[in-house]
């Protein structure tokens, strides 16, 4: 059943994202239809709307979110081997300016409780929140009055490997399609595209640094099986390949059973019968000798 929905919904996630969207809005049309004077104060329209919609948001999050995972098990793969190649590198061989080589310790905490949320809205929160700290810090420490894209981005790559937070891009992904549109243009909007730059900067630093990342195995459902048609034709075509590349072995001569031998059919023999020759000596012999027992027993 998984395998059949994840293929289906590769490609659409934003017709589940105007599904989500259109749904969340038919409730509020409901909700101001019975509070009239709602509509006149905008700040508390904008909460109840972003309200609603993480609560449908939430009530799918189980299952949205493993779709989102499937969708991006390879490049989640990816990162996870560039992250452990860049651990133990410093800040300053991300290319990040030398004034602004700090610890960043606050930013990386925020960015890991990113795994604990279940909604777009509340980790497009924390990631404006990982912006706000970093900049904050460079700001304070470094004496900067601002901080260009060049600057933070490098930044924020470090902050995702030390942050070690797992299927950082199904998060990402999940954030930046399931938005609602009502803040996906404001300063949300900006923190999710800024992560997006910064997870694309890792890849090429850590493919500069440590090679190309070995792709993963064939994605499985959690019946074991591969997750989609290539990948099963993939598969198959690997294993057919491993057998006819084995050698057959040796086959170990199959000894007969021995039969018992049948008997022969005696063979008629058309032979002129033997003619007997009478000993006359020896019948007259025996004719003696009869003649003398019958006397003897009268």
């Amino acid at each position: 059943y998984q395998r059949r929905v994840h293929g289906c919904l590769d490609g659409f996630e934003g017709r589940i994202a105007e599904k989500v969207s259109a749904m969340s809005n038919a409730t509020l049309v409901e909700v101001m239809s019975s509070m009239p004077g709602l509509s006149e104060n905008r700040r508390l329209h904008l909460h109840l709307q972003l309200g609603i919609h993480c609560y449908i948001t939430s009530l799918c999050h189980e299952k949205l979110f493993e779709h989102f995972k499937h969708v991006n098990a390879v490049k989640d793969h990816a990162l996870q081997f560039y992250a452990a190649a860049l651990r133990s590198f410093p800040l300053s061989l991300y290319e990040v300016p030398l004034d602004l080589v700090g610890s960043y310790a606050s930013a990386i905490t925020s960015l890991t409780s990113i795994a604990d949320l279940s909604t777009p809205y509340e980790r497009a929160v924390i990631l404006q929140q990982v912006i706000r700290e970093v900049t904050f810090e460079a700001n304070v420490t470094q004496s900067r009055e601002d901080m260009t894209a060049d600057a933070l981005v490098p930044i924020l790559s470090y902050c995702i490997v030390q942050s070690s937070v797992l299927h950082f891009h199904a998060h990402l992904h999940h954030t930046r399609t399931m938005l609602p549109e009502v803040v996906a243009h404001m300063e949300l909007g900006y923190a999710s595209v800024s992560f997006e730059a910064a997870v694309a900067w890792l890849a090429t630093l850590g493919e500069r640094k440590a090679g190309p990342a070995p792709r993963p195995s064939a994605p499985a459902t959690f019946s074991g099986r591969p997750a989609s048609v290539t990948a099963l034709r993939t598969s198959s075509q690997h294993a057919l390949r491993k057998t006819t590349s084995m050698p057959t072995p040796a086959l170990e001569p199959r000894e007969t059973p021995q039969t018992p031998p049948q008997p022969q059919p005696k063979r008629l023999s058309h032979a002129p019968p033997k003619v007997i020759t009478p000993n006359t000596t020896q019948d007259s012999d025996l004719g003696e000798f009869l003649t003398g027992l019958m006397r003897k027993h009268r």
